[in-house]
């Protein structure tokens, strides 16, 4: 009896230490994500002083973009995770598989797009223009849509859930309808490090015991 005991006292503390993991990672992409585009506009300043060069570039700005990229999967997979086991809540598993699948996604093609133009410079300025509005146009209306359903979805569940995840939720669907205007996008991008403080807090603070509701 003492040796079951032990076991599920380990398996809820590899628990509680995977769930503290994600948080604190998620806190870290809150902080990166704004240092992706200091980095970038350093960069950017730098290329144009010293090399009288405004095209695109890869560079230090993109590696840390990789890895907000990656925290920020392994953050939403931790956050997917806990909503079974401390909610029981299956409700928005496509859609945080979606947004997993587009954050990978615009990272390759991201980064893909500026190597192709940066070989191709500067006969390519202005396919560079069009091809990256096409690109961020199409990629702010396909996130706007899964934020503003995830949202929804979170709001018109009739599990208890927390403040914070109903923070979450309304933070989704503001964030959302900011992207799918496509105009309005950058503002969503001030709301990006929100999000994920936001989530750090629901992984950091919410007690993980699994609990039916």
């Amino acid at each position: 009896m003492e040796n079951v005991i032990n076991s599920l006292e380990g398996a809820e503390e590899m628990e509680e230490n995977r769930y503290r993991l994600g948080g604190w990672l998620a806190i870290v992409a809150a902080l990166l994500f704004p240092a992706i585009f200091i980095t970038g506009f350093i960069q950017t300043i730098i290329a144009e002083r010293a090399l009288g060069y405004s095209g695109p570039q890869l560079g230090p700005a993109d590696g840390l973009s990789i890895f907000f990229t990656a925290i920020g999967v392994y953050v939403l997979i931790t956050f997917r995770r806990f909503l079974h086991e401390r909610y029981e809540y299956h409700g928005i598993d496509l859609l945080i598989t979606f947004s997993i699948v587009w954050s990978i996604l615009m990272q390759i093609v991201g980064v893909g797009l500026d190597g192709v133009m940066l070989l191709a410079w500067p006969a390519s300025k202005t396919a560079y223009m069009v091809i990256s509005i096409i690109f961020m146009s199409i990629f702010m209306l396909s996130i706007g849509v899964i934020d503003i359903l995830m949202g929804i979805r979170l709001m018109q569940s009739r599990r208890e859930f927390s403040e914070l995840l109903r923070v979450f939720a309304v933070l989704n669907i503001v964030a959302g309808i900011l992207e799918v205007s496509v105009i309005l996008s950058p503002l969503a991008l001030l709301i990006v490090p929100v999000h994920f403080v936001i989530i750090g807090l629901i992984l950091l603070r919410e007690k993980t015991e699994a609990e039916f509701v």
